[in-house]
């Protein structure tokens, strides 16, 4: 009744990373990144992280960047937006993907607003970096906005993703290009997430084809947001309850999960039964519409999904009321 379409375990000052109990009131000085009250968690892996990616970061700044396309000391003011494209930035990528898989598995533990807000700001500067994003950021980065309530913004990102990029591709890598960090590349709308993403395509074949699953998945938890809102605000009997809207949102959602189910069996009965899949190990590569493409978007959905009122009961309308089987198996 009281749903509001946000995640209300997201916290500005979150537990402490020892006892779990206390607000963590300091911060751990090796990392900048774990709470604590009296006592500091081991952060030396991540600290090594971020040591390497320091140490490729001024190799970058030292080396005659891009075949020699320019002097020392400005690997970080030109090519932005290629930089998968040269052989010399891609260990410094690399490196900096570390320390983001890193921090996003210490803040799976914490769930702090201030924890999700650094994930998100580096894995903005590599997509800002890297306009055709060779390393799959775009991919995680929907659910770190959700995790920070951010829908309007998660949605606009999804759009611009799941536009044609065949014809706009030259025009975006620009707009990289002349960023600086920081810089929202991607349209900003107010209420965005109320708009049918499907449109932006109506070729249905295109989605069905092409359209990669987590940008689906994350599509479908946005949708499953404003839904389960609406029907809160239908038990509570508000004036600005709208039937019409609520029913039109609904069969937005249906739409993507008939899509999502399409496109690979085993991604909805996953969000409801997750352990198998997980079982299954994690696989280096996936194949579009295997169970690997599944077990890949599973981690970053399976959360937010599950936190959404009525969710899982609407998967299990869907497969039954026992936990669904399904394929699990990795292997390409």
């Amino acid at each position: 009744r009281n749903y509001d379409g946000r995640d209300p375990n997201l916290v500005d000052i979150p537990s402490c990373c020892v006892c779990y109990v206390k607000p963590g009131t300091l911060m751990c000085s090796r990392c900048n990144f774990m709470p604590y009250f009296s006592h500091k968690k081991d952060c030396k892996k991540l600290e090594k992280f971020v040591g390497v990616m320091e140490r490729e970061a001024e190799h970058l700044k030292a080396c005659q960047f891009g075949f020699g396309l320019g002097p020392p000391g400005i690997a970080f003011e030109v090519h932005v937006g290629v930089y998968w494209g040269f052989i010399e930035t891609r260990e410094y990528m690399r490196a900096r993907l570390a320390v983001v898989n890193h921090l996003e598995q210490m803040n799976w533990e914490l769930e702090s607003k201030r924890g999700w807000e650094m994930v998100a700001a580096d894995m903005q500067d590599m997509l800002r970096l890297s306009a055709s994003d060779n390393i799959g950021m775009r991919y995680r980065f929907p659910f770190v906005l959700i995790n920070l309530n951010r829908d309007d913004d998660a949605y606009c990102f999804l759009r611009y993703w799941m536009e044609d990029w065949d014809s706009t591709y030259e025009e975006k890598e620009k707009k990289h290009t002349r960023s600086t960090v920081g810089d929202w590349l991607y349209p900003k709308e107010v209420g965005a997430r109320f708009g049918d993403i499907l449109e932006q395509r109506p070729d249905e074949k295109y989605h069905h084809k092409y359209t990669e699953l987590s940008l689906l998945v994350a599509s479908a938890v946005l949708k499953m947001r404003v839904v389960a809102a609406l029907e809160a605000k239908n038990l509570r009997e508000d004036a600005d309850y709208d039937p019409d809207e609520h029913k039109n949102q609904k069969k937005m959602l249906m739409r993507l999960l008939d899509l999502i189910d399409t496109n690979n069996k085993s991604m909805l009965p996953a969000l409801i039964n997750p352990k198998p899949l997980r079982d299954a190990g994690d696989p280096d590569y996936y194949s579009p519409g295997k169970p690997s493409e599944a077990r890949m978007v599973l981690d970053s959905a399976c959360r937010p999904w599950a936190r959404i009122p009525g969710a899982e009961e609407l998967l299990f309308a869907r497969f039954g009321s026992r936990l669904p089987t399904y394929n699990t198996s990795v292997s390409l």
